[in-house]
């Protein structure tokens, strides 16, 4: 018997640390306001709800299960003055405590109005929360979930996600109407929602409830907004910015930049970078020196610097550059060796040159967020569907890198719809609906997850620093792969009120990943372009090429480049049931049971047609 009492009790604990409400919850005590004594039977109400509550012998009152946001109380008893309380706050899994005294009805007396106050220390919150709702939202200066989080206090919004109390992006959780947006393969979350949906945010940094699984630094949990029963509404956000540069300093593909300089500007690119002028005894550089300083070279021409000094300043002015030889000995070798058909002159090569280091790295493309949202009652079935109403909404972002990649930036969009409806008295059923995709360039070689951020430049100049092949990496398009992952979700959930104190949920919930990572196009390499007598290219390094290719100068074109695959789609499921119950006044109790089943179905590789040594692939399929 023991044994059996044993199990119950910690099945009723298990259970019980499941719930995942997405309300709170109104309580208070009800007295007359001559004696103090509490009053029995008082009605409080919701006004614009059929929710509410009946006082009880201790003038306690609850009413669970009330979605977040800002309400007016209506509490009302024969022979007493109706009390009307404005600006209730409601937040989420949190107690709002209103308690109110009545005054006896005169014949002079009237209905009184009172102005909810928010305490400033709030009871029964153990917690580390922060409730933000849509006027709030809205004030703010941002565009995105990421950046209101951001903006609280523990949390940084980086590159790779929402970092809190300086642990992993992995660390924290998301919710929206009790469904978790989490990809199962990185355990991130997915952040991409639409801004103007959002009717509450809760963000809880610490003391976190059992209740709460796989949760470690953070928890985000949103509601968004319902459609009205009885009115449309349109809400809509947007932000442009024209195409500008997001690096210091010039282009890398501009005629003065470190890459290109000395193979084009003459005379140093075709006599070379450690070459002397033998007319004036220094460097070639002075040319392009004395246009850049012109002051420097004054005090040169009236001798306040001497040539010696000023010889060094030129070598020194030389060192920022790489040597090359020059066109002129590059052309000799050519036309010394055994093949007719390379041959190219000085000036044919610097265009060779010039063409296979053709890509524009300016950014051309503008930045753009475009945020909306529509909802209202579902035309002609909604009053014969128990006010079925509808909220939806659209958002679209693009975000070019600093330079581009394979992909110019990262382009998102999501989708998501929201149906309610009351099918009984005290009974709702919710249905909700997700489709998202974001497109940009894997930050990888190996096949693993993970894409560039746009909105953080260090992510590609870490990228780009003390590495090899940093002009392959910008010039040629196809270093990284692009890729692209494409998110669904779908969660329906039955709530029934039995009474005030007590009401039980169950939903159903999915939520799945898919990657795609594969090259671009291949390249066309017939050769179609003519430099000098009998030269020919293709179209390199446009494409993608399986097969060694290098370009004049020495930047690689092929091989190494692009090797990530990833077609992997990673998906779980879940059902769970939960119950809550007010007894008396200081015991809320809550239980719940859940089931969810994952299924990892992840296939990604590294792949080298050319140099295959090294290169791996993992599979593997796994589900309960």
């Amino acid at each position: 018997m023991k044994l059996f009492l044993l199990f119950c009790f910690l099945f009723f604990v298990t259970i019980s640390t499941l719930v995942f409400p997405a309300s709170g919850k109104i309580a208070g005590v009800i007295k007359d306001a001559k004696t103090h004594e509490p009053l029995v039977g008082v009605n409080v109400l919701i006004e614009g709800t059929m929710m509410g509550a009946a006082s009880s012998l201790n003038g306690y009152y609850v009413i669970l299960n009330v979605a977040p946001g800002t309400y007016t109380l209506r509490v009302s008893m024969i022979g007493y003055a109706t009390v009307t309380i404005k600006d209730v706050v409601v937040n989420i899994n949190e107690t709002t405590n209103i308690n109110v005294a009545l005054q006896e009805k005169t014949i002079q007396t009237e209905q009184v109005v009172v102005i909810a106050k928010t305490p400033i220390i709030r009871r029964g919150v153990a917690a580390s929360t922060i409730n933000i709702n849509a006027k709030e939202i809205s004030n703010l200066p941002v565009t995105s979930l990421s950046s209101v989080v951001g903006l609280q206090a523990g949390i940084q919004s980086s590159a790779n996600g929402l970092i809190v109390r300086g642990g992993g992006t992995n660390q924290t959780g998301l919710m929206v109407n009790g469904l978790m947006l989490r990809n199962e393969r990185t355990n991130n979350p997915f952040t991409d929602i639409s801004y103007t949906s959002i009717k509450e945010i809760q963000i809880q940094t610490g003391g976190f409830s059992a209740k709460y699984g796989d949760i470690r630094s953070g928890l985000i949990n949103i509601v968004t907004k319902s459609g009205s029963k009885s009115k449309y509404t349109f809400s809509m956000l947007s932000e442009y910015r024209s195409p500008y540069p997001k690096h210091f300093g010039i282009s890398p593909n501009s005629p003065y930049s470190y890459w290109v300089r000395p193979y084009v500007n003459s005379p140093v690119a075709f006599y070379g970078t450690d070459a002397t002028n033998p007319a004036t005894g220094l460097s070639y550089w002075g040319d392009q020196y004395a246009a850049q300083y012109p002051q420097m070279y004054q005090l040169y021409q009236n001798g306040t610097l001497s040539k010696a000094q000023y010889k060094e300043i030129l070598n020194a002015f030389a060192k920022q550059y790489p040597d090359f030889e020059g066109w002129i000995a590059y052309s000799n070798k050519l036309l010394n060796g055994n093949n007719p058909n390379n041959d190219l002159s000085p000036e044919a090569a610097r265009k060779l040159f010039l063409f296979q280091h053709r890509r524009n790295l300016n950014i051309i493309n503008p930045d753009y967020v475009v945020d909306a949202s529509f909802g209202g009652p579902v035309p002609i079935v909604s009053k014969s569907l128990g006010n079925l109403r509808f909220f939806a909404s659209y958002r679209r972002t693009r975000h070019e890198y600093v330079i581009p990649l394979s992909e110019p930036g990262v382009n998102n969009y999501t989708g998501q719809l929201k149906l309610t409806a009351n099918v009984g008295e005290g009974e709702r059923l919710m249905v909700q609906g997700m489709v998202a995709q974001t497109l940009g360039t894997n930050n990888n070689n190996a096949g693993l997850p993970g894409i560039f951020s746009a909105t953080s430049s260090s992510s590609i100049a870490n990228a780009l620093n003390r590495v090899s092949y940093i002009d392959a990496r910008m010039f040629a398009p196809n270093y990284w792969a692009p890729s692209r992952i494409n998110y669904s979700a779908f969660s329906g959930k039955f709530t029934d009120v039995l009474n005030s104190s007590t009401f039980y949920e169950i939903q159903v919930s999915q939520f799945t990943s898919k990657y795609h990572t594969d090259p671009a196009a291949f390249r066309d390499t017939s050769r179609i372009y003519k430099f000098g007598n009998n030269f020919y290219t293709d179209d390199a390094p446009v494409g993608f090429w399986e097969y060694p290719s290098t370009a004049i100068g020495g930047m690689r074109m092929s091989v190494g480049f692009s090797n990530s695959r990833d077609s992997s789609v990673v998906s779980y499921y879940q059902v769970k049931a939960d119950l809550q119950s007010q007894i008396g006044e200081h015991n809320q109790v809550g239980s719940g049971v859940s089931f969810t089943y994952t299924d990892n179905n992840v296939n990604y590789a590294s792949v080298d047609k050319y140099l295959p040594s090294g290169r791996s692939r993992s599979v593997w399929h796994t589900f309960p």
